[in-house]
């Protein structure tokens, strides 16, 4: 499924592609957590490492009174747009641990780094 982002400055469009599982788990959030992931994934999914055939994982936060730390599931082929497969809950040393591995999302404009993990299927 696409969702197509428009931006009032200029006509700069942007598509991302999410699995139906994906939209399913981040519905499940409130509206502001909804938004900040959505705009980090914008924001780096050029970004996102190439890896055929394996899915990887990258992390983000959404701060707040709570932070809120996710791992993203996704697919993304040499040459071609990353699909999201899964949004997951962490925790702060999982995230922590993301960083040191350099496979976080940047949050709130703030510099960062972006990669991902391989992950088999099984």
């Amino acid at each position: 499924m696409d969702s197509e982002q428009k931006f009032t400055e200029g006509e700069k469009k942007t598509t991302l592609k999410f699995d139906v599982y994906f939209i399913e788990e981040l519905d499940m959030y409130p509206d502001n957590i909804q938004e900040e992931v959505v705009r980090q994934l914008i924001n780096h999914e050029e970004d996102l490492a190439s890896l055929n055939g394996l899915s990887q994982m990258v992390g983000g936060v959404v701060k707040g009174t709570v932070p809120f730390f996710f791992e993203i599931e996704y697919l993304k082929q040499e040459g071609e747009k990353a699909v999201y497969l899964d949004i997951i809950p962490i925790e702060l040393d999982d995230y922590l641990d993301l960083i040191t591995n350099q496979k976080t999302l940047t949050s709130n404009g703030t510099e960062g780094t972006t990669g991902g993990e391989a992950q088999e299927d099984s």
